[in-house]
């Protein structure tokens, strides 16, 4: 791989970890994250294969332990609002 395409790589890499943040993304984002993809010169399906090849074994992890976190809050926060209710 060239430097160039090193550089190109790890750019698409950072734009498709967007899509796994733990905010709500908005439809500027999407536009955004695909005229990124699309001035760095990949298509649709190599956009696709990054992403699944590439990119998720490197954030699996975080997507769970972010689905499990965000349960823990939606828990407490029940449980803070019924406490609450009662007092």
């Amino acid at each position: 791989m060239t430097p160039q395409e090193w550089a190109d790589r790890q750019s698409i890499w950072s734009i498709l970890s967007e899509l796994y943040l733990d905010v709500e993304l908005t439809t500027f984002d999407y536009h955004r994250i695909a005229i990124e993809i699309i001035r760095l010169g990949y298509k649709l399906n190599e956009a696709k294969g990054i992403d699944y090849y590439e990119v998720v074994p490197a954030v699996g992890l975080n997507i769970l332990l972010w689905h499990i976190r965000r349960q823990c809050w939606t828990n407490l926060a029940q449980a803070i609002k019924k406490v609450s209710a009662t007092e």
